[in-house]
């Protein structure tokens, strides 16, 4: 299974339009290593776009 098939099998299953990048996750991590995260503790970050909802909620983008 190509990158492209992937996407579009996993994009249902997302709440939020399109697909878990590679971005995504860097910019969470970039983001626990600067200081704006100081008061960051005990907390699991999901960076999932909304995967673990199994797409049971949308976000419409217009709104």
């Amino acid at each position: 299974m190509g990158v492209e098939a992937a996407e579009e099998a996993f994009e249902p299953h997302y709440c939020l339009e399109g697909v878990l990048k590679a971005k995504h996750v860097a910019d969470a991590v970039v983001f626990l290593a600067s200081a704006d995260s100081e008061f960051v503790t005990g907390h699991n970050l999901v960076v999932d776009g909304g995967y673990h909802f199994q797409g049971s909620l949308k976000y419409d983008h217009a709104e």
